[in-house]
């Protein structure tokens, strides 16, 4: 008996650990399961993600969209570089990381609800009537993650799924804290924090948001209300400065970026469509199918009816008078409100009134938000209530019983546990499969586009309808996700339609596409500052094996076929500099190329669609439209002045993708004149002359519907002929202040971490 015991209480470690093993057997070997809209390509080479996304806070595709959520991924980036420097291989890294969701997603929720059964009481400690019911409650948490039916997707872009592990390991720290008054708890919740920063940050976004003001009030009521446990106010508040401190470096830059115009966290933060897309996706939240019968495989579906039931053996029997089940059932049913929204007309009605609260609108796709809290509420009252089922059971049956649970789960999610859903299949493919092994021969050209001089965007072929590229792997699977090129090689690139936003230039891309009008495409292109093409010409990645998404709306404007492509290129002013298999880039002629900055030798006070097509515009030319005219009179004076191009000898050195200098070499007029820089438009970026003071927003002004120009007098340059030009953003400043307190709040971070250890030896 004793050595049953001993056994049986070594049971979470044996699952411990073999959870964590079982995702190296759901790949082939070396085969690297990243895309999605996450790209996860950081899992690939995360020096060069650090290099290219998170230590500047810009996109790295397309136009250069102003992002300080990017800075969020430093710490968390390094963090996998630190693991891939010692296992070497990046699937291997993918694995461990898709260990951790399993084995500490399972441990974690095996403790905190081993913790709420037992409720500090010591007596209680039955393994059958507590372990038991805790583990099983941790198996279901961990399997049903991946089990896309149940709200919560896989595939889902890692920077969010970390939290499936993520969100339980912080609510049993903070749990074990507030009980046991340890501060070593605290230490470990903030150390794991800064290790996972793009989960705490502003990227994370919704599923942070969702997860942790419920999770927290939970908590906070338990505590105070259930074991009646004083919360040390003073300490918790030293802990959140702690939090506010060591994730300073992202946390300023994003804060400050909600507030501003232009930015990809006011996209996702605050959306004044939001109702109007919760309106047109409600249907998508079926909430008895979606949540009660979670299988992906519909002849197993009736394995995964154990859990709701459990659940109702386990409500009606201790509803009246037990606190604890009472309060996991109001969490329950609200995160089950909240992840459905579709539940009767008044229901609907009611989600919609919630979109009053600022910030709100982040939870338009409601069905995929709340799931990580509404599981793990799920997981809690399921724990709860087996135990409370087990304690009418006799001893002998519920081993019985458990076994039967169990073997319910497995076979119900066995797609799951076998990887086969985690393998998928790339939606709109012909059957491929997404964990693909890395072509050497597009390796070898990733290596050549990065060697490529700093001028010049790159325009990807074949053409998508969004922002993805396809690139095929050694073993038939493919890569689905945002380009590769801006985060592996730091050259910006289009892939796909919506990189050319704002509409309705991609509409008008296809339009002289499809019409084979070459110079107005050239024009587009050159007003995006594209001075170089590459061209998978791999016919599987478009009609043989991707003849749906990503590509079948392009089709009907673009080439239909890669052989069509192949002639389509033939017909632009390109000469090809590099050819490894499929792989091909081009370079454009100089003559139809804007540089990334550039002195217009004409200006059009126009919407540039309506003169794009004319043959006589000259590739060196501005758009202004005429309420941009209006903004200032500095800029309404130039408007109605005649422009006069100046001779103007210009070169540009890029710092890095925040900084540029621009030496300028002038003869002749001395009237205005306007420098164009093709990156989005924002405010933040600032232009000043001999390290004078920036120009004023007054001479900012929008060109060529996106990009950022200002107007130059002779009064900016005192009158010299020679002089050097700055161009910065600003925002990029917030970042370094940030990682200075970050690193100040480290050190003393570590000094409170070993005198906590210290105190902890000395008990």
């Amino acid at each position: 008996m004793f050595l049953k015991e001993k056994f049986l209480k070594k049971l979470p470690i044996v699952i411990f650990l073999v959870l964590f093993f079982v995702p190296f057997f759901w790949f082939p070997k070396n085969a690297v399961d990243l895309g999605g809209d996450g790209n996860r390509l950081y899992f690939y080479d995360p020096l060069a993600f650090t290099n290219n996304v998170s230590i500047f806070g810009i996109t790295p595709e397309g136009k250069a969209l102003v992002n300080p959520s990017n800075h969020a991924y430093l710490f968390y980036v390094l963090f996998i570089a630190g693991i891939k420097q010692i296992v070497g291989s990046p699937s291997t890294v993918i694995n461990i990381f898709n260990g951790f969701k399993l084995s500490i997603g399972f441990l974690s929720i095996y403790l905190i609800v081993k913790e709420l059964i037992q409720a500090g009481k010591s007596n209680k400690r039955i393994f059958f009537y507590v372990d038991l019911p805790s583990i099983l409650a941790g198996f279901f948490y961990t399997i049903a993650t991946g089990n896309e039916k149940l709200i919560v997707y896989w595939v889902k872009a890692l920077h969010s799924h970390d939290q499936v592990f993520l969100n339980p390991l912080i609510f049993l720290l903070l749990l074990r804290y507030l009980l046991t008054q340890n501060r070593w708890y605290m230490v470990c919740v903030l150390f794991v924090s800064l290790l996972f920063s793009a989960n705490f940050a502003m990227i994370s976004a919704p599923p942070f948001f969702a997860f942790y003001p419920i999770a927290l009030l939970f908590l906070f009521l338990y505590v105070i209300v259930i074991r009646k446990v004083k919360i040390r106010i003073r300490e918790v508040v030293i802990g959140l400065f702690f939090f506010l401190g060591l994730h300073a470096f992202h946390l300023i830059p994003e804060l400050l970026a909600v507030f501003q115009n232009n930015t990809v966290a006011t996209s996702v933060v605050f959306k004044e469509s939001g109702v109007n897309y919760f309106t047109a996706i409600r249907g998508l939240g079926l909430a008895v199918v979606g949540i009660f019968v979670p299988s992906p495989a519909t002849s197993l579906q009736w394995a995964s009816f154990i859990a709701p039931f459990v659940l109702i053996m386990g409500f009606f029997q201790s509803w009246k008078k037990n606190k604890e089940i009472g309060l996991l059932c109001v969490f329950f049913f609200t995160t089950f409100f909240l992840v459905t929204a579709n539940i009767t007309h008044v229901g609907i009605e009611l989600y919609k009134k919630l979109f009053l609260i600022p910030g709100f609108s982040m939870f338009r796709n409601f069905y995929l938000q709340w799931g990580y809290i509404f599981l793990f509420f799920y997981a809690l009252l399921f724990g709860e209530s087996l135990a409370l089922v087990f304690k009418k059971i006799k001893v002998k049956y519920i081993a019985f019983a458990a076994l039967s649970v169990v073997f319910l789960f497995i076979i119900g999610y066995w797609p799951f546990l076998s990887g086969r859903s985690v393998d998928g299949i790339h939606w709109g493919s012909k059957g491929v499969k997404t964990a693909m092994i890395m072509d050497p021969r597009y390796e070898q050209t990733l290596a050549f586009i990065k060697k490529l001089p700093d001028e010049g965007k790159i325009v990807a072929f074949p053409l998508t309808d969004n922002y993805i590229q396809v690139v095929f792997g050694m073993n038939n699977a493919a890569y689905s996700g945002p380009s590769t090129l801006p985060f592996l090689t730091g050259k910006k690139s289009f892939a796909g339609y919506q990189n050319f936003w704002p509409d309705p230039i991609p509409e008008h891309i296809m339009k002289f596409s499809k019409e084979k009008n070459y110079t107005a495409l050239l024009q587009l292109f050159s007003l995006f500052n594209i001075g170089y093409l590459f061209h998978n010409t791999d016919p599987k990645i478009y009609e043989e094996m991707f003849p749906n998404f990503p590509n079948s709306y392009m089709m009907t404007s673009m080439p239909k076929t890669q052989e069509e492509y192949k002639e389509f290129v033939k017909h632009l002013p390109v000469r090809q500099i590099y050819e490894n298999g499929p792989f091909q880039m081009f370079e454009f002629e100089e003559r139809v190329y804007r540089p990334e900055v550039y002195i217009p030798d004409s200006i059009y006070q126009t919407d540039m669609l309506e003169r794009i097509e004319d043959k006589s515009v000259s590739f060196r030319s501005a758009f202004i439209e005429p309420a941009q005219c209006s903004q200032s009179k500095i800029i309404a004076d130039f408007c109605n002045a005649r422009y006069v191009s100046p001779n103007l000898n210009v070169s540009m050195t890029k710092l890095d993708p925040t900084r540029y200098m621009i030496r300028v070499k002038q003869s002749g007029s001395a009237a205005p004149f306007l420098l164009v820089f093709q990156n989005s438009f924002h405010t933040g970026w600032k232009l000043s002359i001999d390290e004078r003071s920036p120009l004023g927003e007054d001479q900012h002004v929008l060109v060529n519907k996106y990009a950022n120009a200002w107007i130059i007098t002779e009064a900016d340059r005192n009158g010299k002929t020679e002089y050097t030009v700055s161009l910065n953003l600003e925002t990029q400043k917030y970042f370094i202040y940030g990682l200075w307190i970050t690193g100040f709040s480290l050190v003393i971070f570590v000094g409170y971490a070993v005198k906590t250890a210290l105190e902890k030896e000395k008990l």
